[in-house]
């Protein structure tokens, strides 16, 4: 199994827990799926052989990988009762690494492996790629957090990305992978960027629907 496959399977993972309104556990997801988007055409096990040699760096995120482990734990017995032994083998190859390197923060993983790609890279610039405004995607994905579940600040936002000029098809697909997950990269800019209104628009039936229950009515 590839490593998009998992990143997109704890993408959908963290879905579910935002819909249970687990937001903490949902965002300790997310940023680790984010983290694996760099070796994203990697197999598991070689993504894993990689983790074991990797030079993890100090960081002051307070967000450690040991906390991941739980939460996979349960997704492999999940995955363990409906048959998904493929799948299981390899998330319990992820999480052997999670707990393996478990007292490094999440932020430190992710920037250790954004540099093992670099170096892995460097020397070799792919034919025709397209150069990706980083800060960019960095700064909208933030903001794009800040404003999930707020409505109306997150379509002001949203309005706001899709007339910047500067997120060509390359920052779509980029934010749309870290936001909501795996997206392929050939996907055009206006669908990457409808994925960024999907993960909201989730969020915003869920609420409502919750709301109705409550209140002892049907949604509408």
């Amino acid at each position: 199994m590839k490593v998009a496959t998992a990143a997109l399977a704890l993408a959908r993972y963290a879905d579910a827990l935002e819909r249970a309104e687990a937001f903490a556990a949902a965002a300790r997801l997310r940023a680790f799926a984010e983290a694996l988007q760099p070796v994203r055409s990697e197999s598991i096990s070689r993504f894993a052989d990689v983790c074991s040699r990797l030079s993890l760096p100090h960081s002051s995120d307070p967000e450690r990988l040991g906390e991941l482990a739980p939460l996979i734990e349960a997704l492999v017995q999940l995955l363990e009762e409906v048959g998904k032994p493929e799948i299981v083998g390899d998330l319990r190859r992820l999480l052997a690494v999670i707990r393996e390197r478990g007292d490094i923060s999440i932020g430190g993983f992710a920037t250790a492996v954004r540099k093992h790609v670099a170096s892995a890279s460097k020397g070799q610039p792919r034919k025709g790629a397209a150069p990706m405004d980083r800060s960019l995607v960095d700064g909208y994905l933030k903001r794009l957090e800040a404003a999930l579940g707020d409505d109306a600040a997150f379509r002001d936002l949203f309005r706001e990305i899709d007339g910047d000029k500067r997120v060509t098809r390359v920052e779509a697909v980029e934010l749309a992978s870290r936001f909501l997950g795996p997206t392929p990269p050939a996907t055009s800019r206006p669908k990457a960027l409808q994925r960024l209104l999907h993960r909201h628009q989730k969020l915003m039936d869920f609420k409502r629907s919750s709301e109705s229950i409550r209140r002892g009515r049907p949604a509408a």
